[in-house]
């Protein structure tokens, strides 16, 4: 995160934050800024940032490589020589991005948790006063949590209902080594250790799992995956079990409630379901008249006409059919939680650049919140080249 020196203040509360989460013995201690080095350095990195992230300073004005009638090329790479020095010590190399932005690679991913010291020699790139010579400046790595999720059995089609696929994802709250998250859980279907597969994923916090063949037998079944964190230093662990239904035995298996944008509530069944069925009057929600209903495969999705808080039952009767036209023996209830939505800011696109300020409008929706800090930044025309440098049109960092 590139933090300008208008916002120290919002810089001390991420820092004082991070204090009170960080599981170290000794406290830190915080290093205050001094606001006159903004004539030299108008951004740098601070608060939180990702383990695979770079540790960025951004100088006020430009190195000078060169007369200004000349193409402008980086400055010589040898000027930033152990021009960082990290508490504790982070190995890697810095580089020039441009005649302004400067970056420190680390050879690795950061550790989990770490709170850093950085000592930038900002005399080797600045004429600086005396005074001037070091900046100082803080952050840290987050921490690691990771979730474990587990969808309902699903079967291969609507004919074969002795064979069915687990499929589950693991997310962490930070970037991962997909090795070290396989060696985070194991699964046992009927008590017996099984193979779990994994399959590829583009994101560096979400990883997608499976497990197939679970064969259907005479009597009811279980599927436990259990997780412990420990391989990638995170403490979370538990375990989601998954009941297996018997042969014969056409029933509710696992029941979800899927809330984003719209509630959903999922309900996986032991066999696939019939298509051609009106499920009105057969699906029901406590005090909810209106719900419309999806169905694929073994699965049911049910949404509700209006967001729904607190608890709610649900009832599946005996008149829902599945493939093969078998009604349920037993109808099903279950009380379900409906949690308030939690406090959220989502913009209406990806930022808004104003050119004036004759009452233009900034949209963006918010849910369970009573105000929102909204941050303005001023670029000035001497400065706009050099914002869309290091700055994408959207005020994310480039």
């Amino acid at each position: 995160m590139i933090i300008p020196f208008k916002n120290l203040l919002f810089f001390s509360l991420l820092i004082l934050l991070l204090l009170l989460n960080a599981c170290i013995n000794k406290r830190p201690q915080i290093v205050a800024v001094n606001p006159e080095f903004a004539k030299y350095v108008s951004g740098y990195t601070s608060g939180n940032i990702s383990r695979n992230h770079n540790i960025r300073i951004e100088l006020a004005e430009p190195y000078p490589t060169g007369d200004k009638n000349t193409i402008r090329v980086l400055p010589d790479s040898n000027l930033l020589k152990d021009i960082f020095e990290f508490e504790p010590e982070v190995k890697g190399k810095a580089i020039w991005l441009n005649d302004r932005v400067i970056e420190f690679v680390p050879a690795q991913p950061l550790p989990v948790n770490q709170f850093y010291t950085v000592t930038f020699d900002l005399d080797k790139v600045a004429n600086v006063k005396k005074d001037f010579k070091e900046f100082v400046f803080q952050f840290a790595s987050y921490p690691q949590n990771m979730t474990l999720e587990v969808d309902g059995l699903r079967n291969y089609d609507d004919y074969n209902t002795q064979f069915q696929k687990l499929t589950g994802r693991v997310t962490t709250s930070d970037f991962a080594d997909s090795l070290l998250v396989k060696q985070t859980i194991k699964a046992l279907v009927n008590n017996k250790n099984t193979k779990i597969k994994w399959t590829h994923s583009y994101s560096n916090n979400i990883f997608y799992f499976y497990i197939d063949s679970i064969k259907r037998g005479l009597t009811e079944g279980k599927i436990e995956v259990s997780w412990a964190g420990k391989p990638i230093q995170s403490l979370s662990s538990g375990t989601r079990v998954v009941e297996i239904s018997s042969m014969g035995d056409f029933s509710v298996t696992q029941v979800r409630i899927i809330d984003e944008d719209d509630q959903t509530v999922e309900l996986y069944f032991s066999e696939p379901i019939a298509y051609n069925q009106n499920l009105k009057g057969i699906i029901e929600l406590q005090d909810v008249d209106n719900m419309t209903y999806s169905i694929e495969g073994n699965t049911v999705k049910v949404y509700p006409d209006k967001r729904i808080e607190g608890m709610k039952e649900l009832k599946v009767s005996t008149g829902i059919k599945n493939a093969q036209g078998y009604k349920m023996n037993k109808a099903y209830f279950n009380q379900l939680a409906f949690a308030e939505p939690k406090p959220r800011v989502k913009l209406a696109g990806n930022g808004s650049i104003l050119p004036n300020s004759g009452g233009l409008i900034f949209p963006f929706k918010a849910i369970s919140l009573k105000a929102v800090n909204v941050r303005v930044i001023k670029i000035y025309q001497n400065n706009v080249h050099q914002f869309l440098q290091v700055n994408n049109l959207d005020g994310e960092d480039g």
